[in-house]
């Protein structure tokens, strides 16, 4: 006797569309200009890596706010006491 469809356990689905790459986090579009593109691309390159540029520029914004937050410890302790 053949087994009835309802009985036979299906196997898990794949998923279409886009995977999550990056996990939580919010979209940000941006605006660039030529010259702009061309530095982030050059940059790019000179980290002997392959690194996309939405990566590029999650790197450089980290670099920019991490030497920001030392300059700002820096000035604190060269400021003269109250």
């Amino acid at each position: 006797m053949s087994r009835s469809v309802r009985g036979i356990k299906k196997s898990k689905a794949t998923r279409t569309g886009r995977p999550k790459t990056t996990g939580s986090g919010q979209p940000i579009v941006v605006r660039m200009h030529d010259r702009q593109i061309v530095a982030l691309d050059a940059w790019i390159a000179a980290q002997g890596e392959d690194v996309s540029r939405p990566e590029a520029i999650r790197r450089l914004i980290d670099s920019a706010l991490e030497s920001a937050q030392e300059g700002v410890k820096q000035r604190r302790r060269l400021r003269p006491p109250r």
